[in-house]
C-alpha cells in the first residue's frame, strides 16, 4: 500500500518527497475512509502514524501532524491533544495540531472543546 512507499528509506531521505508523500497519504486515507469496508487498514495506518510521531524529530513531527489532520481518523485525537496541551512544544507544532483537529473535532466535540477553549 501507499503508506509503505512513504515509510521507505529512499523517501525518508528526501525531505520534499517525504513531505509530499505524507500529506498525500493523509488526504487519500481521508477519502478512502468515506468508502472503506474494512476499518482495520485505516486503524493500522493511524497506529503507525502515532508510533512515528513519538520518535520523529521536530520537522518530521510537523509533517506527521499535518498528515494526521488530512487523514482525520478519530483515533488520532489524543496525540494531537497532547501536543496542544504540552507548553514545552513550540508554538508552530501546537498550532499545527490545532488545525489538524479540523476533521476530528466534529466527531468528538466533548473531548476536543475543553482543550481548545
Amino acid at each position: 500500500d501507499i503508506s509503505n512507499v512513504c515509510f521507505h528509506s529512499d523517501v525518508q531521505e528526501n525531505e520534499t518527497l517525504k513531505k509530499t508523500c505524507y500529506l498525500t497519504l493523509g488526504a487519500l486515507l481521508y477519502e478512502h475512509s468515506k468508502i472503506a469496508k474494512s476499518p482495520k487498514l485505516l486503524h493500522d495506518i493511524a497506529l503507525e502514524l502515532k508510533n512515528r510521531l513519538r520518535i520523529a524529530d521536530y520537522q518530521e513531527k510537523i509533517i506527521i501532524v499535518k498528515t494526521m489532520g488530512n487523514f482525520g481518523h478519530k483515533t488520532l485525537d489524543q496525540p494531537l491533544l497532547d501536543i496542544i496541551q504540552d507548553n514545552n512544544n513550540k508554538l508552530e507544532l501546537r498550532v499545527s495540531a490545532v488545525y489538524a483537529l479540523r476533521r476530528i473535532a466534529p466527531q468528538i466535540p466533548q473531548k476536543v472543546l475543553p482543550v481548545l477553549l
